[in-house]
C-alpha cells in the first residue's frame, strides 16, 4: 500500500445498508439478537448510529474501522447475517465537509447525541436526541 492509499484510508467512515431477505416475522424474532450485537459494536466504538430504513425494508449502520476486511467480520457476527435474514452493501467514504465531517473521522472525538429510543409510550420518529453536556 502506497502512502497516499494510506492516507485516504485514515479517517474512513462506512456506511452499511442492510436489506432484509426475510419476511418481518423472522426480523422481529431475531431482533432482541440484533440489538445486542449492535450495542456490544457501539460500546466498542465501531458503531456511530443506526437505525432502520423507512420504509422497513432494512437498516443503516454508521461506523468506523481500520478497512473494509474489519467492517466485513463484523457484519459476519451479526445474527442476521448468520442466519441468513439480510444482505449488506458497504459504502466507504471519507468525511471532509460539514459538522459532523471531523467528528466522525477522529476515533477519539466525543460522542454527544444519544438516539432517542421509543418507548411503548412514544412513537419511532428517527430523530435524534441530543444530550446536553454540563460540566461541573
Amino acid at each position: 500500500m502506497t502512502s497516499i492509499q494510506h492516507d485516504l484510508n485514515d479517517g474512513l467512515v462506512f456506511v452499511l445498508v442492510v436489506t432484509y431477505t426475510a419476511p418481518l416475522s423472522a426480523i422481529d424474532a431475531m431482533m432482541p439478537a440484533h440489538r445486542r450485537f449492535l450495542d456490544e459494536h457501539f460500546a466498542a466504538g465501531e458503531f456511530l448510529a443506526s437505525g432502520p430504513r423507512a420504509p422497513r425494508t432494512g437498516g443503516v449502520i454508521i461506523a468506523r474501522a481500520a478497512d473494509r476486511d474489519a467492517i466485513w467480520a463484523l457484519i459476519a457476527a451479526d445474527p442476521f447475517t448468520r442466519d441468513g435474514l439480510a444482505t449488506y452493501d458497504v459504502h466507504a467514504f471519507l468525511p471532509t465537509r460539514g459538522p459532523f465531517a471531523l467528528p466522525l473521522r477522529d476515533s477519539t472525538a466525543p460522542v454527544r447525541a444519544q438516539p432517542h429510543l421509543p418507548t411503548a409510550d412514544t412513537p419511532q420518529s428517527g430523530h435524534l436526541a441530543l444530550q446536553k453536556e454540563t460540566t461541573i
